[in-house]
């Protein structure tokens, strides 16, 4: 895997052909029938994606731990989804 940089100097690695059918996208669950409906479309072009569907307290304390509560709720709710997902 390669590490670039952008223009702004954060490093990243590029998602490539190849890693389609080693890797899996983790997408917060923001609106659930949305997401289902991305997962498919997702899914016919060869991505695999996974879509965190944690609720509750948990998610929401685990967002406020590394966002500010001014942020909007989806944003709070998002970043616990994903934040929590580390934690399995």
């Amino acid at each position: 895997m390669e590490i670039k940089e952008s223009d702004l100097g954060f490093k990243y690695a590029e998602f490539t052909e190849e890693m389609r059918k080693d890797y899996t996208i983790l997408a917060p669950d923001i609106f659930p029938l949305h997401m289902d409906l991305l997962k498919e479309v997702f899914a016919m072009y060869g991505y695999k994606v996974d879509v965190l569907r944690y609720t509750g307290k948990q998610v929401i304390d685990k967002g406020l731990q590394h966002i500010h509560n001014d942020m909007c709720y989806p944003a709070i709710c998002a970043s616990g989804q994903t934040l929590r997902f580390d934690k399995r």
